[in-house]
């Protein structure tokens, strides 16, 4: 089978699973670069992709990609083969005998409480448009939601009734996320607000939760230059601003008040519980803290002989 073809067959499938636009985007980029590769190298036909040639592309890919975005090539390519032994239309999969592209685990840093409180008292709660910053900047801190989660909720998600929030996840996995007391007054309140601002502005209703100045969905970039201008603004250098600090302060709190990590898993939606883990990063201070309110010989009375 030529190659084209089989890439037809392969994003048909992707269709009817249902995969994010995103996802979409990022196969079709990986693997129209992969197989203009392959053909500008002779290679038309599945059957004659080898091993060798994907250990050239990677390596070539190697000299000019960081090597997060070398993993993705890789892990796409992957996919796109065992799909095809998975058809029937390969009998080996090239792919099988080359190792996975380590990467150094980046650790994501939390922010402080300090941060915290400087983040969340930076906006002019106001006006509309502030009090909506705000508003995002403290459910992003309350759910442990990633930006594309947050941006893409209706307002029918939340179910007020029963304090929860319905998110669509990676994969188009379905979730719920507790609300809790501060953020359910909150998002009240921003509602009412929002409403007020959408009628005075004359603009349409908008199914979105948090919208622009112009009353339609706020975007990706829109929320990147939100965090920029707040680094820029408190001279916060050497911290990262960005919905996954936010991500990762959210879980190690979440900890550090008790929680459990297998909740804690269900509240970000990761399907394996060693993707949570990764989000634990207690620093000597959070441990000794920990330490001494949970450990056992201190927290009961033991009889000495």
């Amino acid at each position: 089978m030529q190659i084209q073809e089989s890439l037809r067959k392969f994003y048909f499938r992707c269709s009817a699973l249902n995969l994010q636009v995103k996802t979409m985007d990022s196969y079709k980029r990986i693997l129209e670069s992969f197989s203009t590769f392959l053909e500008q190298n002779g290679t038309s036909d599945i059957q004659e992709i080898t091993s060798d040639q994907i250990r050239i592309y990677l390596t070539e890919l190697s000299k000019k990609m960081k090597k997060i975005s070398v993993l993705g090539q890789y892990v796409t390519i992957k996919v796109y083969l065992n799909f095809l032994v998975a058809e029937n239309l390969l009998s080996v999969n090239p792919i099988a005998g080359i190792r996975r592209p380590k990467i150094e685990k980046k650790i994501i840093r939390a922010f402080t409480n300090q941060e915290v409180k400087l983040i969340l008292n930076a906006f002019d709660k106001y006006n509309f448009l502030g009090f909506r910053n705000y508003v995002i900047m403290a459910f992003l801190f309350a759910t442990g939601c990633r930006k594309s989660e947050a941006l893409n909720l209706y307002c029918t998600d939340i179910y007020f009734e029963l304090d929860i929030i319905n998110v669509i996840g990676k994969g188009n996995k379905q979730r719920h996320i507790p609300i809790s007391p501060v953020l359910r007054k909150l998002l009240l309140k921003y509602l009412k607000e929002r409403q007020e601002y959408l009628a005075e502005a004359n603009y349409s209703h908008s199914k979105y939760l948090f919208i622009n100045r112009y009353g339609r969905q706020m975007t990706i970039s829109g929320i990147n230059c939100l965090f920029q201008k707040i680094k820029k603004e408190y001279n916060l250098t050497g911290t990262k601003i960005s919905a996954h600090t936010w991500r990762h302060t959210f879980a190690k709190s979440f900890l550090l008040n008790n929680g459990d990590v297998f909740t804690l898993q269900k509240i970000l939606g990761h399907a394996d519980i060693s993707t949570t883990k990764q989000y634990i990063n207690l620093n000597d201070s959070d441990i000794k803290i920990q330490n001494d309110k949970f450990n056992p010989l201190d927290n009961h009375r033991w009889e000495y002989y």
